[in-house]
């Protein structure tokens, strides 16, 4: 990749970074504050909260009227506001922080998407695969930095890192990323027109399907740091083995859904996908009957979900850009915030309502994987009809 592309995928990393760094640090953020571990969970959500608000400006073409670049940079600038709100000594401004964290990143798929097809016009796919299968590991490193950070320094430097890190990625951006220039209105109108072939019922049915997938990660996020450090008594700069089995299984998906999609069809890769997440899924729920040590079932089950949610995700993209051939922002900005959605509800409800335990974890999950089943199938049954 040439140093544009690195550009753009080092946003997309540092966007990561923020989502992640932190979750080796929930314990400790809910012991400092004295506070529920219902409190610190919240920082799962707020993230995703303030994600929603820039995704919803990237859909009113705010990204295409005024310049990619532009757009951001000053969203970026954001990102390190809220790095400095989180760092002060009260759980509430820490919330707010993490919303601003949140917007100041959001945008940076859909931008990011869209600029690399600016600069690979001809070999997006390829170059778009080539920035995925790196960026896939980003949980990775984040929570092993995070959770080293967390054993021997403190959460608070966390955020420093996060601002420092920030500020890096601020001058590669201006430095490196090619600036766009806004659209004609011409062509925003008509980009807008290629908008509604997108919503029609069967591409709705799988992208929601997805969508619901993709929130499962945020159940994951939610519960695991909590589950591991908090009951299985692991230290958190262990956290990150938790990682290593979810994105192991978003890389396995994601090198193998080409092949298999091409073998059985997409439909019947996508039918697969979710109905192996159910299988996994009632596993999770019943593995507290077990009498020994459940840690490394519970890691193989994630695993297993990563895979199914990296599968679902290729599969769907691929559809998200072939409906939007010459405006790929505005279509994964749709399908973004849909997750996002998706991802709050169902992140703000785990640390509500359910417990920091895996027969928890697996019956959300479960009721996740069984819905992204329905919706899958039904994609097929309303294109079979319209044949």
């Amino acid at each position: 990749m040439n140093s544009k592309l690195w550009a753009i995928e080092l946003n997309r990393i540092y966007m990561d970074f923020i989502e992640t760094i932190i979750l080796p640090s929930l314990p400790a953020i809910a012991l400092y504050f004295m506070a529920p571990n219902f409190f610190a969970q919240l920082m799962v959500p707020a993230y995703l909260g303030g994600k929603l608000l820039a995704k919803l400006t990237v859909l009113t073409d705010v990204a295409e009227k005024y310049g990619k670049k532009r757009v951001l940079i000053c969203f970026l600038f954001i990102s390190l506001l809220g790095s400095l709100i989180a760092l002060t000594p009260n759980l509430k401004l820490m919330l707010i922080g993490r919303v601003i964290q949140g917007a100041g990143v959001g945008c940076i798929t859909s931008i990011s998407t869209a600029l690399v097809k600016e600069i690979c016009p001809t070999d997006f796919i390829t170059a778009w695969s080539k920035i995925g299968l790196i960026n896939v590991w980003t949980p990775l490193t984040a929570t092993f930095i995070g959770g080293c950070i967390q054993s021997y320094f403190g959460w608070q430097y966390s955020f420093v890192f996060l601002f420092l890190f920030g500020v890096f990625i601020i001058w590669l951006t201006i430095k490196f990323v090619p600036t766009s220039q806004p659209l004609p209105k011409d062509v925003q109108k008509q980009e807008k027109l290629s908008y509604h072939a997108f919503l029609n019922f069967s591409t709705l049915c799988e992208i929601i399907a997805y969508s619901l997938i993709y929130a499962g990660q945020a159940v994951i996020y939610t519960i695991t740091p909590l589950l591991f450090i908090q009951i299985y008594q692991w230290p958190a700069h262990y956290y990150w083995i938790i990682i290593l089995c979810f994105v192991s299984g978003l890389f396995l998906g994601k090198l193998l859904v080409k092949p298999i999609a091409a073998h059985i069809g997409g439909f019947a890769a996508r039918l697969a996908a979710t109905g192996l997440a159910i299988l996994a899924c009632l596993t999770l729920s019943y593995t507290e009957q077990l009498q020994h040590n459940i840690a490394p079932m519970v890691l193989a089950l994630i695993a297993v979900y990563g895979f199914v949610q990296s599968t679902l995700e290729v599969l769907s993209r691929n559809n998200v850009q072939e409906k939007f051939p010459g405006h790929v922002s505005t279509g994964t900005a749709f399908m973004g915030t849909l997750q996002a959605i998706l991802a709050i509800s169902l992140s703000f409800m785990t640390a509500k309502y359910f417990h920091h335990e895996p027969k928890d974890m697996g019956l959300v999950l479960l009721g996740i994987s069984i819905a992204a089943f329905i919706f899958s199938l039904s994609s097929y049954r309303k294109s079979a009809k319209a044949e």
